[in-house]
């Protein structure tokens, strides 16, 4: 064995070890749902707008707990509301969870089996009912396939029991 086939070998090592991560970070979280759909609601110097809505139903057998949840990758057939964060450095919209008194305040969330939780993120000024209604049809027809970037990835950190954080994809 020549020594380049060897220095290959154990350069290509280091590849390996980030490809393996990345791949078990994006499967799906087995009985986790995420649905999506649109509602109305204010957050702070916006008296109504339409909210993109995420509804996490927790069909795990355990408790699960959500924190660091945002949305990246959001290209322009997806019109968040402009006075909306967004984390430059890293190029997302954090989400929140809505809370017991109907503000979506919570950066993280701990969710019973059988339980549900909601976190949304509002849309743009100009977008009217019929919009929504497009944009969720849009966004539902997707096939599995189409489903890579198409809208936006939602990124979050989850916990099954007593396990560690990792991070999971669903992509939009």
């Amino acid at each position: 064995m020549s020594w380049a086939v060897i220095k290959n070998i154990f350069d290509s090592i280091p590849l390996i070890q980030k490809i393996i991560p990345f791949m078990q970070r994006n499967k799906p979280v087995p009985g986790l749902e995420i649905t999506l759909s649109y509602g109305r609601g204010s957050f702070p110097g916006v008296s109504s707008c339409f909210y993109l809505e995420f509804h996490f139903f927790n069909n795990t057998g355990s408790v699960v707990k959500i924190s660091n949840l945002r949305l990246t990758d959001v290209t322009s057939l997806l019109g968040v509301h402009r006075l909306v964060d967004k984390v430059r450095s890293g190029n997302f919209h954090p989400l929140k969870f809505l809370d017991a008194k109907g503000g979506y305040t919570q950066r993280h969330i701990i969710i019973e089996t059988n339980k549900k939780a909601k976190a949304g993120i509002p849309l743009g000024e100009d977008y009217a009912e019929d919009r929504v209604r497009a944009l969720m049809g849009e966004i539902n027809s997707l096939s599995p396939r189409q489903k890579r970037t198409n809208f936006f990835n939602l990124k979050f950190l989850v916990a099954l029991g007593n396990n560690k954080l990792q991070e999971k994809v669903s992509r939009y």
